[in-house]
């Protein structure tokens, strides 16, 4: 997960609003648009971080639970805990996706 992406995105909606009311309690109609463009774009980035998370999530699901299986048939009691740790932490990173 990139925080990074996350507080660019974060603060391009932020400036981005400020534009757009700037703009338009001045009248500036050009600033207003260019205020509106930035928070969509700083949105667009917060949501494209957010499901980047969540498909590397659902893919540490899966191989967890691979694992997880195959410690279960092969009797390799170290391989099925790994899984179940690894299908854990996919959903710890779920659930803090914020």
């Amino acid at each position: 997960m990139s925080n990074f992406e996350k507080a660019k995105g974060l603060k391009d909606e932020a400036v981005g609003k400020v534009k757009e009311v700037t703009g338009r309690m001045v009248g500036n109609e050009n600033l207003q648009a260019h205020g509106v463009v930035q928070g969509k774009e700083g949105e667009a980035k917060i949501h494209a971080e957010r499901a980047k998370i969540d498909v590397e999530a659902a893919g540490d699901t899966v191989m967890g639970k691979i694992k997880e299986v195959a410690g279960k048939i092969t009797g390799c009691h170290e391989t099925e805990i790994k899984g179940k740790a690894q299908q854990h932490e996919a959903d710890v990173k779920r659930k803090t996706n914020l």
